[in-house]
């Protein structure tokens, strides 16, 4: 659970320097070295934020779902299994 909940921080923390940066461009127009920051802390926090999912979901700690699949490919078995 506080691995989903440090996620979620670092996509709130993204939206946030988003807006900064966005407040930054209009505010100081395109002299500006702050807009420049914001979006650099955007793009390193995205960064990390994909190799955090990556880690959850090699050990596990965070699953995909299974709700793109189709109804009838998961109640398919495999052509292995044997009908008891």
């Amino acid at each position: 659970m506080l691995f989903k909940i440090i996620i979620i921080a670092f996509l709130i923390a993204m939206v946030v320097s988003l807006f900064s940066g966005l407040y930054f461009l209009a505010k100081d127009g395109n002299n500006s070295k702050r807009t420049l920051h914001a979006l650099t802390a955007r793009i390193s926090i995205w960064v990390v934020l994909f190799a955090l999912l990556g880690i959850g979901v090699y050990t596990g700690v965070l699953t995909p779902s299974n709700s793109l699949t189709p109804e009838w490919a998961k109640q398919q078995q495999p052509t292995g299994a044997k009908n008891n």
